[in-house]
């Protein structure tokens, strides 16, 4: 979580120094007013990098923009311990799936295979601590869980607020994580920014980027003002619309960007040559989402400049959003394309993240946090 003077986090996994005094990025002459951001870990995100590190570049972006910034970064303490869970969750899958193959491979050489022993609640422990220390190393603060009875969790259930959904059976976590928002001391102090991907349970269902007309009633009968906590759909969003312009770094990569350049790149065939093969968020009725990548591109349009930030000395982040239609293809050759003859061709949006080496005018890495597949153009604008 995140306010302009505080935030808080929700869609916890990617994130991202140079000294704050640092005249290249900190003009003295600018007063930024402090905030505080809040994240919260939702099912929804997808990402390039392994997430349980936080090895992630716009990770690292937003860290370093919120101490130059002076904003404080908060993580409540359901986020952290859903955190642990996803990983004991994934540490355990893979394991399993270890001792499968383990197996599987013996049968088929005839020969004995010895199984790797993997004490996944040690592993769970040893994680939850390396964790804590790395938060606690980037100053991001932790919110403990409210003071809240289970008759006004089930009350709020039964009447379907949001963000319980319309059957009111499903949220009791987001809820728990509102309330620790609704019942923060700060909220009434400061602007919070609070990141989360879960749109359908926390956002308008006009306008992502507009807090539920339920929650927006919860804040105005605490007396707090509707604007006093902001939605923000990711670290993206967050950098592009609350920390970079604060900055107001790097104009010129605008002009650049608007043209189809980053520094010696010519942005849209780049874009056509690394696309192919990224995974995208696609659900048919047989098949998962995660069973399809990005194949031929077509066409891309709508690029833009979401945010630029410092990562280091010499590398800054720059975000791009565009939209592109592509090929879908299976990810595994016993799927085939037929079943999926509807939506062969489909529309995407997605940002990518650009570490860009400012001496060399050149691109260093890439990553890809999420692309969306979105036929709607509807959806496109949301």
């Amino acid at each position: 979580m995140f306010t302009c003077t505080v935030g808080l986090l929700s869609g916890f996994g990617t994130w991202g120094g140079i000294s704050v005094h640092d005249p290249h990025i900190h003009d003295p002459g600018i007063q930024h007013e402090p905030k505080e951001i809040v994240p919260q870990i939702t099912s929804k995100w997808k990402f390039a990098t392994e997430p349980f590190r936080l090895r992630s570049k716009v990770f690292r972006a937003v860290i370093h923009t919120a101490k130059d910034l002076r904003d404080d970064i908060y993580l409540p303490k359901i986020v952290f311990d859903e955190l642990i869970n996803k990983f004991h969750e994934e540490l355990q899958r893979f394991c399993d799936s270890l001792r499968s193959y383990e197996s599987k491979i013996g049968n088929l050489t005839d020969s004995h295979i010895d199984e790797r022993e993997i004490d996944v609640l040690e592993q769970v422990v040893i994680y939850s601590d390396w964790l804590q220390s790395e938060l606690s190393k980037n100053g991001i603060q932790s919110i403990d869980y409210p003071s809240i009875s289970h008759e006004s969790l089930v009350k709020r259930a039964l009447a379907r607020r949001k963000p319980f959904c319309s059957e009111g059976q499903r949220g009791y976590r987001d809820a728990i994580l509102w309330e620790t928002i609704l019942k923060w001391n700060r909220v009434d102090r400061h602007e919070v920014l609070f990141v989360s991907r879960n749109t359908r349970d926390f956002a308008d269902t006009g306008d992502s980027h507009k807090l539920h007309q339920h929650l927006i009633e919860d804040l105005r009968s605490l007396n707090h003002d509707e604007s006093s906590v902001q939605l923000f759909v990711g670290f993206e969003d967050l950098l592009a619309r609350a920390l970079s312009p604060r900055q107001r770094l790097f104009p010129e990569l605008e002009a650049q960007v608007k043209n189809g350049r980053l520094g010696q790149h010519e942005l849209i065939p780049w874009l056509a040559r690394i696309l192919p093969g990224i995974a995208v968020q696609l659900r048919t009725e047989q098949w998962r989402r995660n069973d399809w990548v990005i194949g031929e591109i077509h066409n891309i349009d709508k690029l833009s400049l979401s945010s630029t930030s410092r990562l280091t000395e010499h590398t800054i982040l720059v975000i791009l959003f565009f939209i592109f239609s592509a090929d879908v293809v299976p990810k595994q050759p016993e799927l085939q394309l037929e079943e999926i003859s509807e939506i062969r061709t489909a529309k995407f949006i997605s940002f990518v993240a650009v570490e860009f080496r400012l001496e060399a005018n050149t691109i260093e890495s890439v990553e890809f946090d999420h692309v969306v597949c979105v036929n709607d153009e509807s959806k496109v604008q949301e």
